[in-house]
């Protein structure tokens, strides 16, 4: 992700620094952001995972507060993989 990110910056700073074509530099941003978004989409659904494991692991053992936290984490990351 944060390579993606870094990408991203030296593209902008090409595009908007030198005199080179700015429809490729586009294209290749447009690639950079596609693939951004699809690693940061991977990253939500795989903490999802991990917090729905935690859940299970601990509802198991009958410890309810556990419950409550994992459904407010599992809330966020959905409402952030909507956007």
């Amino acid at each position: 992700m944060k390579s993606s990110n870094e990408n991203k910056y030296w593209i902008c700073l090409l595009r908007d620094g030198l005199e080179l074509n700015k429809d490729e530099l586009n294209n290749a941003l447009n690639e950079v952001v596609e693939i951004s978004n699809i690693i940061a989409s991977i990253i939500i659904k795989l903490k999802v995972t991990k917090a729905n494991i935690i859940k299970e692991k601990y509802v198991k053992y009958g410890d309810d507060i556990l419950d409550d936290s994992i459904i407010g984490l599992k809330n966020l990351y959905t409402n952030l993989d909507s956007k």
